[in-house]
């Protein structure tokens, strides 16, 4: 008998056991609990009835079995299923492996830049055309900075930065690439770039690429996604939507970061309640700098701009008598607008769902 399988006992079962185990079916799932487990033997609660079993594994009292009925009729055998693992734990692993790996996005784009650059003035084939063109194809993929000034074309990056890659694929048919998705660029892009440093490993340069060093670059690539990684399972975890979306500026690649975060409900002072929404961006524009804008949204909408340059915060707030016309013609109620200089404050964060640290005594 398999290990894993449970056999019923031969003994003549009770009325209600019998009825019980003339209508189990080949495949179907039970539930059971261990009362008593003996070396060899197990009392099972099974659906309300106790029945006697014969395994080769040991069980304690209360443990909760799920089991399968492989072999129907008077003398059943059913094999134990693996529980499904905790979701909760999956996180915590996942998380603790990819946090100290994560990098920014903004090096990928720079070497990607760079890459397509070299592509396009050698033309002689010294660059992997597999890699060149990846590079290529990727940077035309990138929003354009006017893109992200409507909502439709802001829905559309955001659908797009990866954070949302396993959800697309779960809702396409079987083997049906997404049309658009950053993540699974860089996961392509990753086995393109790992796949060029193995061909290159017989030739006497083995970890350089024309523009850019080879070995840098994958783990830039490698840093991203795991950065990728890190926010969605903070999303999954705590709620906190933030992710970083690359953009186009001309021949120039910045990235933005955006953080959405609901806030705790409180009183509005006419018997209801407000339940706040904050959106933090960053950016680092030429002539900016880097800049941090935080609109929350209740009953109003207020805006603040907090930069590291003087001049960058009196250029912002000469255009907040703008910004307030645009959000009234939008149909809001403009809140406080602000623009001041400052350090960048710190990004929203929550205690994780899961723990990174499990300590046992």
């Amino acid at each position: 008998m398999d290990i894993s399988s449970i056999r019923l006992s031969s003994l003549p079962p009770t009325g209600t056991e019998a009825r019980a185990r003339v209508a189990w079916q080949a495949g179907e799932i039970l539930e059971a609990t261990v009362v008593v487990s003996q070396v060899g033997r197990l009392t099972l609660e099974l659906g309300g009835t106790r029945v006697q079993a014969q395994s080769g594994l040991q069980f304690s009292p209360g443990q909760h079995l799920r089991l399968q009925v492989t072999e129907p009729g008077e003398q059943p055998v059913l094999r134990l299923l693996e529980d499904a693992p905790d979701p909760r734990a999956v996180q915590g692993r996942t998380l603790r492996m990819a946090l100290p790996q994560q990098g920014p996005l903004a090096p990928v784009l720079d070497s990607l830049t760079q890459l397509a650059q070299s592509a396009l003035k050698a033309g002689d084939g010294s660059l992997p055309s597999v890699l060149s063109s990846l590079a290529v194809r990727i940077l035309a993929r990138l929003p354009q900075a006017g893109d992200l000034g409507n909502p439709a074309g802001l829905k559309q990056a955001m659908q797009e930065s990866g954070l949302f890659l396993e959800a697309h694929l779960a809702a396409l048919p079987p083997g049906t690439p997404p049309a658009a998705d950053l993540k699974a660029d860089l996961l392509r892009l990753e086995a393109a770039t790992a796949g060029t440093l193995t061909g290159l490993a017989d030739k006497e340069d083995a970890t350089t690429m024309p523009s850019v060093s080879g070995a840098n670059f994958l783990h830039a690539i490698q840093g991203a996604l795991a950065r990728l990684e890190v926010n969605q399972i903070n999303l999954l975890g705590g709620g906190i939507l933030t992710l970083e979306l690359p953009i186009r500026r001309g021949e120039e690649m910045h990235t933005l970061t955006l953080t959405v975060e609901e806030g705790e409900e409180s009183p509005d002072g006419d018997g209801g309640a407000l339940r706040p929404w904050t959106a933090t961006l960053r950016f680092d524009l030429e002539g900016l700098g880097p800049v941090s804008s935080r609109v929350m949204v209740t009953n109003k909408v207020s805006v603040s701009f907090q930069t590291e340059r003087p001049e960058a915060s009196q250029a912002l707030g000469s255009r907040l008598e703008e910004l307030r016309t645009a959000l009234t013609a939008a149909g809001l109620t403009p809140g406080r607008l602000s623009a001041y200089t400052g350090p960048p404050p710190a990004l929203p964060r929550r205690q994780p769902a899961m723990p990174l640290l499990d300590l046992r005594a």
